[in-house]
Parts: C-alpha cells; structure tokens; sequence
C-alpha cells in the first residue's frame, strides 16, 4: 500500500524487498514534523495500480525505519503529472494525459 503526501518532498520506502536493485548512499531526509529519517539507499521500484497495471517509479529512497510507502505528490507534479481532486477523489494523469491508476 501506498500513501499519496503533498508535503513529502521524496518517495521513499521502508520493503527492501520491493527494490530490485538498489544504489547504496547514506543520508537523511526531513519527514513532515521535522524528525530525521536515515536514508540506505535510492532507486527505481515497481509498483502495481488498482487496474492491475504496473509503473515504474523513480527515485525511491530506502528509509529502514519507514512502516508505511510514500509516493510525494510533489515530486510527481515536478515529473509532470497533473493531479485533479473532486468529490473526495484524487485522480493523478502523467505526462500523456493517461490516467495513472494509483
């Protein structure tokens, strides 16, 4: 499961499992109340949508201490993706206006 966050600034998540691969850097990344969260490493994961189609997701750091996955809204608008909310629904399109089934 993945949560949508407007006020993260990275993607990052905690299943090293969900890596195939993985580019070892160590760091540390601000969350939203301003604790730090280590960082082990950084890159492109897989990730299955509601329609059963997969997309690849770029730059995920690895935060070992993270219980839930967080996808930054705000990184995707920078990648191009548009984000529409209405009726309490969040619909994401990419840079192709296809709806993107997160």
């Amino acid at each position: 499961m993945w949560y949508l966050d407007i006020r993260t600034s990275n993607h990052m998540c905690g299943k090293i499992e969900m890596f195939t691969e993985l580019d070892k850097i160590k760091g540390k990344v601000s969350s939203n109340d301003n604790s730090k969260i280590v960082v082990e490493g950084k890159c492109t994961i897989m990730i299955c949508l509601k329609n059963n189609a997969c997309q690849f997701i770029s730059n995920v750091y690895h935060a070992l201490k993270m219980s839930s996955n967080i996808l930054s809204l705000r990184q995707l608008l920078e990648k191009g993706y548009t984000i529409h909310i209405k009726d309490l629904s969040l619909v994401l399109r990419d840079m192709n206006n296809q709806l993107s089934g997160m």
